[in-house]
């Protein structure tokens, strides 16, 4: 069942084009629109449609199929020329099968027959609203991992090798850290700012872990930087072995 409080919180968000050349349905369509929507604005055929979707930023496309100028498929397919995520929902009279896999073929989000029945439509409208909010969600989290990446980058001394310990990656702070120069680290093994003095139990845990447990290691171990100043990182070592240390000011 569709909560219509809901849905109706979220439609009015969003910006609609409604395209229709039928006065007459136009007309009738605004009235059922406009108890969901707030922002709509409205293009007579295809060509005053793609026009106006060129000049403004749309949530949702709203249109017939049969129109002059400019049919709603040819302008769908102007659309997704530069636009494959605008959410597109076709209202036509046509009830035929090429127009529907056409429709789909150039990724429309619903097909609903005239005259509209307002339960379909509320449906395929909370469906569009379902696909808004994830697509919202989803740039949320990106926006926050590439923040938290960011901090890492400034706080964390982070590396990258591949499954022979051979550094593929570091970041600013591990060179600023271990003194070394970023071309004088890829190639190299890891072991380049490994201090003699770990035990080789601690490699033996973390080779165990990493490549037989498939599980993140984490411990304490002291490295030796260019010039043989030695620090201490707590590392964490991922199975794509990427190492995050968090640096401690001692050295020696």
């Amino acid at each position: 069942m569709v909560d219509i409080d809901k849905l109706i919180n979220h439609s009015h968000k969003l910006k609609v084009l409604y395209v229709e050349d039928n006065v007459d349905a136009r007309e009738m369509t605004i009235m059922i629109l406009e108890d969901f929507f707030n922002d709509i604005v409205v293009a007579v055929d295809g060509e005053d449609g793609y026009t106006k979707f060129q000049q403004h930023d749309f949530d949702i496309i709203i249109t017939d199929i049969n129109m002059p100028k400019l049919n709603g498929l040819d302008m769908i397919t102007k659309i997704r020329e530069t636009n494959d995520e605008v959410s597109i929902l076709i209202l036509s009279a046509h009830n035929e099968d090429n127009f529907f896999i056409d429709g789909i073929k150039l990724g429309i989000d619903g097909y609903i027959l005239k005259p509209i029945d307002v339960n379909q439509l509320t449906i395929m409208i909370n469906k569009i609203i379902d696909k808004y909010i994830y697509k919202q969600e989803a740039k949320s989290n990106l926006n926050f991992l590439k923040s938290y990446q960011e901090a890492a980058n400034r706080s964390s001394i982070v590396s990258k090798t591949d499954t022979k310990g051979i550094i593929t990656y570091v970041n600013d702070r591990f060179c600023e850290i271990s003194h070394y120069k970023r071309e004088e680290l890829i190639g190299k093994n890891h072991n380049i700012v490994r201090h003699p003095d770990n035990p080789k139990s601690i490699f033996e845990d973390m080779w165990k872990t990493i490549r037989d447990k498939k599980q993140i290691w984490k411990g304490l171990v002291r490295n030796r930087a260019k010039n043989g100043k030695s620090y201490y990182v707590d590392s964490l070592v991922c199975q794509s072995w990427i190492w995050m240390e968090i640096y401690w000011n001692i050295s020696h």
